[in-house]
């Protein structure tokens, strides 16, 4: 959408932002079924709250 100033609407700005999330979400899915992994896991994986090591709890 284009305003009658010739610039963009900040409807218009968001409309892209969110198709733009959707997209890139999409995408992961499409490469991860294509590929069969999961990057998301992997990056969850590698956290360090999900490594093992000594227990610090008490």
């Amino acid at each position: 959408m284009v305003c009658g100033s010739g610039g963009r609407s900040e409807r218009a700005v968001t409309e892209l932002a969110v198709h733009g999330i959707a997209a890139s979400g999409l995408t992961g899915l499409v490469l991860s079924a294509v590929t069969d992994t999961c990057g998301l896991a992997v990056l969850l994986g590698r956290l360090p709250f999900n490594r093992r090591g000594p227990a610090t709890r008490a």
